[in-house]
């Protein structure tokens, strides 16, 4: 009976257990999500914070990145050119230089 209490307690643990960079990925690819869906309905104060917490991801990968393997540098770097995508099509004219690049 104990053996199988210390087992669910372990394994609880471990799955609580998630590791900085691993967490940061998938917040950033939820709200790379949720920023593609509704994008076109945000007003211009909804559109400053999401820029805002763009900014913050792309500091918070500054910190993770030299913890991250390649595909999870690769991952991150999809998730920054797919807003990157989301800025020009929101806002083409004062993003034109990105259009270019």
């Amino acid at each position: 009976m104990y053996k199988r209490q210390y087992i669910i307690v372990i394994t609880l643990f471990i799955v609580s257990c998630t590791l900085p960079k691993d967490r940061f990925l998938e917040d950033f690819g939820i709200f790379i999500n949720e920023t593609e869906a509704n994008y076109k309905s945000y007003d211009d104060s909804e559109w400053k914070i999401t820029q805002l917490n763009f900014i913050a991801f792309k500091e918070e990968f500054e910190e993770l990145n030299k913890n991250m393997d390649n595909n999870e540098i690769n991952q991150t770097n999809s998730f920054i050119n797919r807003f990157e995508k989301i800025e020009i099509r929101r806002d083409p004219l004062s993003n034109i230089l990105k259009i270019f690049k």
